[in-house]
């Protein structure tokens, strides 16, 4: 870190960023608390209804449901990466086109894949090797979770989309919703009407379908950063351009699901032949634990997707490594918290999935304390796939994937089974994540070997902070920290020989945009903070003050103050009741048109980096104020 930055840091601390991620933490974690909801819920109250000996037809369901998630994480969390960095990288048009694609695929692979499956549900349970008696039931489930199918794609881009444009608590409510009105649906078809296990699904399907479509409509019509357009109004070349690079980024996603699909099959063989269907019934609790215990890993890894990607993009590899700081801060207490309740409670976990006879609570007690192991193991693990997502190494993401999730399972599997019996499927998964972890941590070395500049572990590019390209400042709300800060900023630009006219309009604009800041978008908010990065690229120079309060653009608020005619390019903000300001130098800029003599001496700064500004954009980048401005020297 070079000394400026050491200095810059002195002045905040990371309030800011610690406080942001926290409130993505919070709602991405009750978001898949709400998605877990229905699965747990419906395993348990299929186990409390129907008896124990219902829950292999909802084993022999999961290879189904899968290949739907598979497409859903695909195309949603590949598409939310994709938007993320085209945000970091000022493409915004670009930007709506790859988001309104996420939606036409959604519409089109989720009909595709109905209408492939429906005529192939009996040749597909008979590969499974599903039992005779179950073959009936486990038909009327897949039918009608088959014919939902779109709406399983369907909440991928919806809970993905809505975090990363910061609408996170409308994201977190809404799955929590999905998942009481699941349950309630669950309750209501098997107590009150009596309906077979089929009904199971169409309650599934149904939550999935009310959430999907809601969230849409909340994209539609809230944010400020999607709207819907035709995703070939760049052209069709850019278009299959953008599909390639959603489904390449969403590759390790979409081969998890497929890895527990064929892992799924796999497992059901070997425990029906071997050890006959309660061994079907503890996979299925062991699938509702992992669904529990991604309620802190993947809520964790979610959170810190959007915020990897954006930094990514914008070279800023100082937050990178401050957000997955945070993130192991707060998911490694819980993920472990987890594991000992699983450990002490597996007993009356298991009751819970219906388990009453000696076997079963014998089987399902071990299955969940040995699957439990390997918890900790899993969120670092899980992690480190998001970290590569958004870093675009995708052949080290896809590996982990692969081999924590299926070669892994199945390799330690095959040899553990023969001398520990049913033990031995579920001891294969804590040792995939430990082998899993070594082969990460060997791979970080060996390219730490190649570039010096690769922090360790996370493997973050220090290139730009180390090369004292940049400086980063987290900035408390009060005049004597952004007193400091413009200090700070100004021997950084020292440092960088920038010309003493661009020096001291950075510095004048940077203090009075502050103030402004928080005088207005944290006003009475004294704890919270700004965060402020300037990076030097050539002869570019590009300055961002980002902050999480109220929404405030400090260059409206000057042209207002200042009352200038506003000549300045506007996109309107989709009916959310704002509009976004984007500057382009042209010779005609607003502040052109105002007299020097009637400037307000607040705002001389203001004035000043406009009219040598580039590029100055407003608008909200992961639910928090990102101003933007590029200048040239």
């Amino acid at each position: 870190m070079t000394k400026d930055n050491h200095v810059a840091q002195k002045v905040g601390g990371d309030l800011f960023l610690r406080d942001v991620f926290a409130r993505y933490l919070a709602a991405s974690a009750v978001g898949i608390v709400g998605s877990s909801i229905s699965i747990v819920g419906s395993s348990a109250i299929v186990g409390i209804f129907l008896g124990a000996a219902a829950l292999p037809v909802l084993s022999l369901a999961l290879p189904f449901y899968y290949l739907f998630a598979t497409v859903g994480a695909m195309i949603g969390v590949g598409g939310a990466q994709v938007c993320a960095r085209l945000i970091g990288w000022q493409r915004h048009e670009e930007c709506q086109r790859a988001f309104s694609l996420v939606y036409v695929l959604t519409i089109v692979l989720g009909v595709l894949l109905t209408v492939v499956l429906l005529p192939s549900i009996g040749p597909l349970l008979a590969l499974m090797g599903a039992p005779s008696d179950l073959i009936e039931p486990t038909r009327g489930y897949l039918t009608a979770l088959c014919l939902g199918g779109v709406f399983i794609i369907g909440i991928y881009p919806a809970f993905n989309m809505l975090r990363l444009d910061g609408q996170t608590t409308k994201a977190a409510l809404l799955f929590v919703g999905m998942g009481v009105l699941s349950v309630t649906l669950d309750l209501l078809f098997l107590a009150g009407f009596g309906w077979g296990i089929e009904s199971v699904a169409v309650a599934t399907c149904l939550s999935y379908g009310i959430i999907s479509i809601l969230g849409a409509l909340m994209l539609m019509r809230r944010s400020l950063n999607f709207r819907f357009v035709s995703p070939f109004r760049g052209g069709r070349q850019n278009a299959f351009r953008l599909t390639r690079a959603i489904v390449s980024t969403g590759s390790p996603n979409a081969l998890e699901d497929i890895c527990i699909v064929i892992r799924t099959v796999v497992i059901n063989n070997v425990a029906v032949a071997a050890f006959g269907a309660v061994a079907l019934g503890a996979y299925v609790i062991v699938y509702s634990m992992v669904m529990v215990a991604l309620v802190f890993a993947a809520g964790v890894s979610g959170a810190a997707m959007a915020f990897l990607s954006v930094f990514f993009a914008e070279k800023d590899s100082l937050n990178t490594i401050k957000v997955l700081r945070l993130s192991f801060l707060w998911g490694a207490p819980a993920i472990v918290a987890l594991m000992l309740l699983l450990e002490l409670f597996a007993p009356e976990v298991a009751m819970m999935f219906g388990a009453h006879t000696t076997e079963e609570l014998s089987v399902f007690s071990t299955a969940i304390r040995v699957f439990a192991l390997g918890l900790p193991l899993l969120l670092f693990n899980y992690v480190m796939i998001t970290v590569y997502q958004s870093q675009d190494r995708m052949v080290a993401s896809n590996a982990i994937v692969l081999l924590r999730e299926l070669a892994g399972p199945l390799i330690f599997m095959g040899i553990l089974t023969a001398p520990l019996g049913l033990v031995g499927i579920w001891a294969a998964f804590p040792i995939a994540e430990l082998v899993t972890t070594v082969m990460v941590l060997l791979y970080s070395f060996a390219c730490r070997r190649k570039n010096r500049h690769l922090s360790p572990v996370f493997l973050a590019d220090r290139h730009v902070e180390k090369g004292g390209e940049s400086v980063s400042l987290t900035v408390c709300n009060d005049k004597e920290s952004i007193a400091s800060a413009v200090v700070s900023v100004e021997a950084f630009c020292e440092r960088k020989a920038l010309s003493p006219r661009l020096t001291m309009g950075i510095q004048l604009a940077l203090e009075e945009m502050l103030v402004a800041i928080g005088e207005n978008s944290l006003a009475g908010m004294k704890s919270h903070t700004m965060n402020v990065r300037i990076l030097v690229l050539g002869e570019e120079v590009i300055m961002r003050i980002r902050n999480g309060g109220a929404r405030f653009n400090p260059i409206e608020y000057a042209e207002r103050l200042s009352k200038i005619p506003l000549q300045t390019k506007l996109i309107d903000s989709y009916d959310a009741g704002e509009t976004i300001s984007v500057f382009k130098h042209d010779g005609h800029t607003a502040s052109d048109a105002l007299p020097e003599q009637d400037v307000p001496l607040e705002l001389t700064g203001i004035m000043m980096i406009l009219k040598m500004a580039e590029v100055v954009d407003y608008r909200s980048t992961f639910g928090v104020n990102n101003l933007m401005m590029i200048v040239r020297d």
